[in-house]
């Protein structure tokens, strides 16, 4: 077999060549790379003069000088070779490529007579690494290419750990409802920001509302550290529940920076945009149970409304139990639910229960059934059915949370009717609404427009629930208590005008 080296760079020394192929064994070797007659010089490094960030480091918006090392390799020595420096690096910037050698002795090493110089970019990423390349002119028809690369320092800003606290603290961010959105503005690159960064909260969504001025801005932050900001947010009191909206925080170079950023570091790093997801309320889910026995009653000054819990077991068989365990036997075996409890239902529930099942012989009621091992996962399932909570909406409007299973109903107009129902609250999201209950709220006695003040206007409005020019509204209308709205009715409520 024959192989090409072409296209390799072919310094003197030593390479090691291996070749492997599948199923033999390796072979190893070193191969001579001879020099040839003359001077022959190779880069092995640099050394930095001198950098505006005065930390001993290559950083982000540096403006930087440094000496090239070289080392001539070749037969005879050299002198007066110019060197020419160069790079297609995006982050980098050469503002003078240009110097010389003046000795290069066999074997010895070599340092240019004055720096190059070159700027880094303010908005390079942590550890970019940075190609340059070298081109050596003896002046005398001999040129040898060199190459080094730089691994620039610089800040990485990040938002972490972002926790969502909301107003009730039930872990659920409900329409209308404020929350606190804390997180770590970190910088975890390997330099310091010290030209007061800055972070922003912005709401990407109609049903998020931030306060004006939710900014914050510090005088720098050291490599590797962070700060825990707090910002304040609201969904609008009509998103509708299990919408998802999104915040964007911006983090890094603010506002303030901008001015000492482009004079003193080349421009400002980019900020970053980190985008919270949110769930406002809990997503529906029709196979959850609702609740039941939905039910209003007016009161002076508020409605109740009140149901019964939502029957999370509503099977044909009877049953000791109706734990998650119970609910656990009839999810896996709904035989359980649909017919009969019996010796294999048992054995479950108490493998549920973490309970020796023994070893006893049962007659089974069906022997195509067998005993189940116990499956975590479905387990986990049931027990995120539990119920934490219940919302309850207005005419289709969300207007609360409760724990309860009543709520009293006070933001209400007088004379007005009203239709409730709720919808049951679980870990994992929320049932489908109940049954409506709608009822009429009590009004002042004889306000029968309702405008909560007595006039002219109601004596007017009650003539024509007489003449059935108006709906009757016994509630407000039927001052004398007979069940009717007639002119007796009238002559009270001119008496309570006048305060007669």
């Amino acid at each position: 077999a024959v192989l090409s080296l072409d296209g390799m760079e072919m310094i003197p020394g030593t390479l090691d060549l291996v070749i492997s192929s599948f199923n033999t064994f390796v072979y190893e070797s070193e191969i001579n790379v001879i020099s040839p007659d003359g001077a022959y010089l190779i880069t092995t490094g640099y050394d930095i003069v001198s950098e505006s960030g005065f930390d001993d480091m290559i950083s982000y918006g540096d403006d930087v000088e440094i000496n090239i090392l070289s080392e001539n390799v070749g037969s005879y020595n050299a002198s007066a070779i110019l060197v020419e420096v160069t790079s297609d690096d995006e982050y980098i910037t050469i503002t003078d490529g240009s110097s010389m050698i003046a000795y290069a002795i066999i074997n010895e090493p070599a340092v240019t007579e004055t720096p190059i110089s070159f700027t880094v970019a303010g908005n390079v990423p942590d550890g970019h690494v940075a190609h340059f390349d070298v081109l050596y002119d003896s002046g005398e028809e001999d040129q040898w290419n060199g190459s080094f690369s730089i691994e620039i320092h610089a800040t990485d800003f990040q938002v972490l750990n972002p926790v969502l606290i909301d107003e009730d603290q039930n872990g659920v961010l409900d329409p209308g409802e404020s929350a606190t959105l804390t997180v770590d503005l970190a910088n975890v690159g390997s330099a310091s920001f010290n030209w007061y960064p800055g972070a922003q909260i912005v709401s990407n969504s109609e049903y998020i509302e931030i306060e004006e001025y939710e900014s914050e801005w510090f005088y720098g932050i050291g490599a590797e550290d962070s700060y825990e900001h707090s910002f304040s947010i609201t969904a609008t009191p009509d998103t509708p529940l299990g919408a998802t909206a999104t915040v964007s925080i911006f983090w890094g170079a603010s506002d303030l920076s901008s001015g000492w950023c482009d004079e003193l570091i080349n421009g400002c790093p980019d900020p970053v945009e980190f985008i919270y997801t949110i769930s406002i309320g809990l997503p529906f889910d029709a196979d959850l149970a609702t609740p039941e026995n939905v039910n209003a009653v007016t009161h002076q000054s508020y409605i109740e409304v009140t149901w019964d819990e939502p029957i999370l077991f509503d099977c044909a068989a009877e049953s000791p139990y109706s734990d998650e365990c119970y609910g656990y036997v009839i999810e896996m075996d709904t035989y359980c639910c649909d017919n009969n409890w019996d010796s294999i239902c048992e054995d479950a529930y108490q493998d549920c229960m973490g309970r020796d099942i023994g070893e006893a012989a049962y007659q089974l009621s069906n022997s195509d059934r067998e005993f189940q091992e116990f499956d975590s996962a479905v387990y986990q399932s049931v027990r995120d059915r539990e119920i934490t909570g219940y919302n309850i909406f207005r005419d289709n409007d969300f207007i609360g949370s409760t724990t309860l299973t009543v709520y009293e109903d006070s933001e209400i107009s007088s004379s007005t009717e009203y239709c409730y129902y709720v919808t049951a609250m679980y870990d994992t999201g929320q049932s489908y609404g109940s049954d409506e209950a709608c009822v009429t709220s009590y009004g002042i006695s004889g306000d029968t427009n309702g405008d909560e003040m007595l006039n002219v206007q109601d004596i007017i409005v009650m003539i024509n629930m007489i003449f059935g020019l108006e709906d009757v509204n016994t509630q407000t209308a039927d001052l004398n208590g007979d069940g009717d709205v007639s002119i007796l009715d009238v002559i009270i409520l001119i008496g309570m005008i006048l305060n007669i």
